[in-house]
């Protein structure tokens, strides 16, 4: 990690030299006066709104002004000096922020190996986040699995969710019936869509005397009949 810090402020002191030798540079203040999303370039060609922007861009990552930079190496289209972006904000442990950034740069090789290294960490979110974004299903389920042995199930169901793998999510809700964390079960129920299930939640919370969860329960599985038995026999707050 210190070998990657030293390699990036040598890069640095080059796209500094790179902005000191652009014609745009005397400009760049007024830009970053007015802001990036507020500056009408639209006078300029397009080569030139890209050179102006990359300007932008080198002085800003230079002087430590990355959301500035970010903004503007996105609007130049510039993916490369983007995965740089994503570079600054990985050395300084600001992982979502760098997944975010190296995915708008579509550097999936990065990615890939920030988010191997965040679950080498025992940071689960920020490894799910970095294998759905290249779609490793493989890997996502390998953290959502690590997540339910931690009993980090409100993770574990997202992760199950989003790699669209609907028979863990279901029996990750089972799991949390039984362990009468009922409403992670809910979360799980509904998202998975299992109407079946939901209804075996709803008469779970009704023999409790929960009658409110169990109402929005049966809500959720489409069970009007009991819907309306709970509205016309229980007062509900």
């Amino acid at each position: 990690m210190v070998d990657q810090i030293k390699k990036n402020a040598s890069k640095m002191m080059e796209d500094h030299s790179a902005f000191e030798d652009s014609p745009f540079a005397k400009i760049v203040p007024n830009i970053l006066s007015k802001g990036i999303d507020n500056v009408n370039l639209s006078m300029f060609e397009e080569d030139k709104r890209k050179q102006i922007l990359n300007t932008v861009g080198d002085f800003c990552l230079e002087k430590g002004k990355l959301a500035e930079a970010l903004k503007a190496f996105y609007k130049a289209g510039n993916g490369a000096k983007l995965s740089k972006v994503g570079d600054q904000l990985r050395d300084l442990g600001r992982y979502d922020q760098a997944l975010e950034t190296y995915n708008l740069a579509k550097d999936f090789g990065k990615i890939e190996r920030l988010g191997d290294y965040c679950y080498k960490q025992g940071d689960m979110s920020n490894a799910a986040k970095a294998y759905v974004f290249v779609n490793n299903v493989q890997k996502i389920v390998l953290v959502g699995e690590e997540c339910v042995k931690r009993g980090r199930y409100d993770l574990a169901i997202d992760i199950f969710y989003d790699s669209g793998d609907m028979p863990r999510l279901i029996a990750l809700g089972e799991k949390c019936l039984n362990e009468n964390q009922l409403v992670l079960a809910a979360k799980a129920f509904e998202i998975a869509m299992d109407k079946g299930k939901l209804n075996e939640l709803g008469d779970i919370l009704l023999k409790k005397g929960e009658y409110d969860a169990a109402l929005k329960s049966y809500q959720r599985a489409n069970n009007h009949q009991m819907v309306d038995f709970i509205r016309e026999n229980f007062q509900i707050v």
